[in-house]
């Protein structure tokens, strides 16, 4: 470039500044905020809420949001205890006719000692199989003693050809 262009440019620049610049203290904190205010003005200015596509763009949003896509949450189901038979004659016919009583599936599990542990979907299938076992006289609870409860024992370091038996008699004396 030319050095004369380069000066005119810098002279410039120099009376331009000196033109702008406050000629006091209190003229410069007064140019101070207005140049706060503008800036305030722009600031505050969201271009977004104008927009006629964000209530759109929002449902859209809201609508993959995992809370909002969810379904609302379902009654809590009531615990039905499970219902144990002592010595059942005829597991399989007993639970046939249970499912037939209940209009409902009802499942059965045989449990050492010969036991039937029934489990009924609904209070009202635990009351009407309650009912039909009295009429049949059959023993039955709707709960499990500690004491009854089958202990596993894991005895370590015990070879393998060793009887079990003798442990069980040695326990029991």
């Amino acid at each position: 470039m030319d050095p004369i262009v380069i000066a005119r440019q810098l002279n410039f620049q120099m009376l331009r500044n000196e033109r702008n610049a406050p000629k006091n203290l209190h003229q410069l904190q007064k140019n101070r905020c207005l140049r706060n205010r503008e800036k305030l003005k722009k600031s505050n200015f969201f271009q977004t809420l104008i927009n006629p596509l964000l209530p759109k763009i929002m449902n859209l949003i809201w609508s993959f949001h995992p809370i909002q896509s969810q379904l609302p949450p379902q009654p809590k189901r009531k615990y039905v205890p499970p219902i144990i038979i002592d010595d059942p004659s005829n597991t399989a016919q007993l639970i046939k006719s249970f499912n037939e009583l209940t209009d409902s599936k009802v499942e059965g599990k045989l449990l050492p000692n010969s036991r039937l542990k029934v489990f009924p979907t609904s209070a009202d299938a635990h009351r009407t199989i309650q009912e039909e076992l009295t009429k049949k006289n059959l023993k039955s609870h709707t709960f499990e003693m500690e004491g009854e409860c089958q202990l596993r024992i894991v005895i370590r370091c015990l070879p393998e050809d060793y009887v079990s038996e003798d442990i069980i008699e040695y326990l029991k004396s």
